[in-house]
């Protein structure tokens, strides 16, 4: 797991205008399935750090990147930046459960991916 100085340096590395003094407070969050997440405020906003730490099959971050791009439908945290070529990404802080902590009633699952299928 980075330090907090090493998340710092990528944060800057990707939004360059952001001051290294304005991020505080980074946390780890468990269970990115080939990422290491991590949650930090930048002033008074909450963001989360997104860094490829293994590789997975199946993963096409320019397909994702322009999946965010055209995604207005579906609700998806505000992408403030991406780097499609190293996967390294910040999103808004999204509050809620995770879907994979959730119990989910089967009937509201289907329409939910069919939709999700067509906005795609």
């Amino acid at each position: 797991m980075a330090d907090s100085t090493e998340l710092v340096r990528r944060v800057v590395a990707l939004w360059p205008s952001w001051e290294p003094g304005d991020l505080t407070t980074f946390q780890f969050l468990p269970g990115g399935y080939s990422n290491q997440n991590h949650q930090f405020r930048h002033r008074d906003e909450l963001f989360v750090l997104r860094v490829p730490d293994r590789i997975r099959p199946f993963i096409d971050r320019e397909l994702e990147q322009s999946f965010y791009k055209f995604s207005a439908p579906i609700l998806v945290p505000r992408i403030e930046a991406f780097d499609a070529s190293t996967g390294v990404m910040i999103s808004h802080w999204q509050s809620g459960a995770l879907l994979c902590e959730t119990q989910v009633d089967p009937s509201l699952l289907v329409p939910y991916l069919k939709s999700l299928h067509r906005a795609l």
